[in-house]
């Protein structure tokens, strides 16, 4: 199971740098497709905070319970939502947009669901 969670975490960064770096700058989409363009390294990222706290926090945080998967997805939302937040101020010069945090808390969404849903042993899914 850990070996598919880094495969899981290492393919979501991949299409992160992607959409970014390739797709957003390099690859004409047509108009219909710019929201999608624009906010799936929102989607990804957050999908991918459990896997990522999992991989990176287990000597301070272990996601054995739906609770603690909870929680991290909840810190992890509220992180972003801060970070989007700040992107109010000119100083930043970046741009907010509510869609940014609409397809963030659909992405820890379903990274909460999956990560607890596929990763998680059945006795321990119980326990929340």
């Amino acid at each position: 199971m850990l070996q598919n969670k880094k495969w899981i975490l290492l393919a979501g960064l991949f299409l992160i740098v992607l959409v970014k770096f390739i797709i957003r700058p390099l690859i004409p989409v047509p108009p219909v497709f710019f929201l999608y363009r624009d906010v799936a390294p929102n989607l990804i990222s957050a999908f991918l905070i459990p896997f990522g706290a999992d991989l990176f926090l287990k000597r301070w945080i272990l996601l054995v319970k739906k609770k603690d998967v909870f929680w991290v997805c909840f810190v992890g939302l509220l992180v972003i939502t801060l970070n989007e937040m700040a992107q109010l101020f000119p100083i930043f010069r970046r741009t907010f947009d509510y869609f940014d945090l609409v397809f963030s808390l659909i992405g820890v969404g379903i990274g909460y669901f999956v990560f607890t849903r596929y990763f998680m042993c059945s006795t321990q899914k119980h326990s929340a």
